[in-house]
């Protein structure tokens, strides 16, 4: 009987350590499966973390360049407005000197009728006297040929003459 018990004794220490030593294995994957995933969060972790800072540097520089551009449309509101203060001085400076010459246009423009009324001849008599041949020209000596006309003398413009309706066009 003694030695029965030894063996069921030895059996039931057998089957305790087969029990044992699978809860082992069980519990040696369920930790590998742990650690590999454990694994995985951090390099998923460092992966998220490369990306914000990403997304933060992009962030940044969005801003710079918003902050750039906002910069740029101050001073060129100001330059705008400054070449409105401009165009408003030249209009009212240019405003009289433009109805003066309008006016002078306008008087022009009234007399030029005139001037071609009277200057209409009659249609030619019969009585007139016919009109005598061309003769032909003379050859003129060469001491004359060589002398150089004088230049005709340019219309007399102001140089401070200004139009501004034509510059006022552009500008808008």
């Amino acid at each position: 009987m003694k030695g029965e018990k030894i063996d069921a004794a030895a059996r039931k220490a057998k089957g305790l350590a087969q029990a044992a030593e699978r809860a082992h294995t069980e519990a040696a994957k369920k930790a590998d499966a742990a650690e590999a995933s454990a694994r995985q969060a951090k390099v998923k972790a460092k992966q998220a973390k490369k990306e914000a800072k990403a997304a933060n540097k992009t962030a940044r520089l969005a801003r710079e360049e918003a902050d750039e551009a906002q910069k740029a449309f101050a001073k060129a509101a100001a330059r705008l407005a400054k070449a409105d203060v401009k165009l408003a001085k030249a209009r009212k400076k240019a405003a009289p000197q433009q109805a003066t010459a309008e006016k002078e246009a306008a008087a022009k423009k009234e007399a030029a009728p005139k001037k071609e009324a009277a200057s209409k001849k009659p249609a030619a008599r019969a009585s007139a006297a016919p009109r005598r041949k061309k003769v032909a020209r003379k050859t003129r000596p060469m001491s004359v040929v060589a002398k150089k006309p004088e230049p005709v003398a340019e219309t007399a413009v102001p140089e401070d003459s200004f139009v501004l309706g034509e510059l006022g066009t552009e500008l808008h």
